[in-house]
């Protein structure tokens, strides 16, 4: 089941696959009844957001990191970790199930840290 969704300025909403062989996060177009893939990931994303760059971003509970993906890049499966380095912790460059999160229009990223 998906765990995520995030609506688009444009419209356009963007959804957590909720697992399967692969997790993928889908964008679905408001003017089309198809989606795309447009980041592939390891793990569940917990909390979406896409910014005015048109970077994705994942919030990955289980794995304890934030990832990031420029959709003006062509391979989905090329992320970045801005946050978060795969252990849980409690010391200011670490994260404990990630949850929420929210980028301001300066590229601030803000995270619901649940541990």
């Amino acid at each position: 089941s998906q765990t995520s969704i995030f609506a688009a300025t444009t419209g356009d909403i963007y959804i957590d696959s909720g697992g399967g062989t692969s997790y993928d996060v889908q964008q679905w177009n408001v003017n089309s009844a198809n989606h795309t893939v447009v980041m592939r990931v390891q793990d569940r994303c917990y909390g979406l957001f896409v910014d005015i760059l048109e970077s994705i971003y994942c919030a990955q509970s289980s794995s304890n990191q934030v990832l990031k993906r420029s959709m003006n890049e062509s391979d989905i499966n090329q992320t970045t970790t801005v946050a978060g380095n795969g252990t849980a912790g409690r010391d200011p460059h670490l994260l404990d199930q990630p949850r929420g999160i929210f980028v301001t229009d300066q590229l601030d990223l803000y995270v619901a840290d649940c541990g």
